[in-house]
């Protein structure tokens, strides 16, 4: 069986970004150093997007291609429990995949419950989470810091470790950023000189980019295409390897699309 129709015009509508980001760069050569290195950036990738798709599809798969009976259940059950997160990306789960770095060794298919309340930051210090929470819920309504960070970039999840894909069960809210891909990158400088003046010079930054609109609680698939961080608060969530993933792409994907 050759690429199924949806590969196909996933491979098209990426090859097409390509070229309108490399015609983007053309454009912009005489501009700044920097916006060349966020093109170049942007192509990079959805050029890793276009080359693990076509790795995943432009393989021949016989018709009565065997899936493990763990990853078929687990896509059932993701058809049954995470509705809202289907419904948000089309059902386009690879363009729209949600992916996160987690510690080595653990079982390739897993259900895990998200910590909402009381959630020890591991990369910011202390000071900097109750800030982020206080306007969060100020402005937002929730703790946006306790919640569930992933990504569409799977190079950047795997910093973290072994990537699964994502799929937060039930009822979930979302918070990203337009403008900064990593809220803890974005203020390194203060979690490493945490003295007063920074902690007020990063509260008003922060409150220009409240204030600016920068912060999103909308569009799910806008903000799987930044490849911004996503702060997602949901109960729990399954994960699977994102290499068994891949290993069964083609026959997950007919599942999904099974009545």
């Amino acid at each position: 069986m050759r690429i199924n129709e949806i590969a196909d015009e996933r491979i098209l509508n990426l090859t097409k970004a390509l070229q309108k980001i490399e015609k983007s760069i053309e454009d912009q050569i005489a501009n700044d150093g920097m916006a060349r290195h966020d093109y170049a950036m942007k192509w990079k990738q959805l050029n890793r997007q276009l080359i693990r798709l076509k790795d995943d599809y432009e393989s021949e798969y016989p018709r009565s291609e065997e899936i493990p009976k763990d990853v078929a259940n687990l896509m059932q059950a993701v058809k049954i429990h995470c509705k809202p997160y289907l419904e948000a990306v089309d059902g386009s789960i690879l363009k729209y995949g949600l992916y996160r770095g987690l510690k080595f060794g653990r079982h390739p298919i897993i259900k895990k419950q998200v910590r909402l309340d009381g959630r020890q930051p591991k990369d910011s210090n202390q000071s900097m989470h109750d800030i982020f929470n206080d306007r969060f819920v100020e402005h937002f309504g929730e703790p946006f810091r306790n919640a569930l960070f992933v990504t569409n970039d799977s190079s950047d999840a795997s910093e973290y470790g072994t990537v699964y894909q994502i799929f937060p069960i039930g009822n979930f809210t979302f918070l990203w950023n337009t403008e900064i891909s990593d809220m803890y990158t974005k203020w390194d400088y203060v979690a490493n000189n945490p003295d007063s003046n920074n902690y007020d010079d990063f509260a008003t930054n922060l409150d220009y980019l409240i204030a600016k609109g920068t912060f999103k609680t909308t569009d799910l698939q806008h903000a799987t295409m930044s490849n911004h961080e996503i702060a997602i608060r949901c109960e729990s969530y399954y994960a699977i390897d994102m290499n068994l993933f891949d290993s069964h792409a083609v026959a997950i994907q007919k599942i999904m699309r099974d009545e």
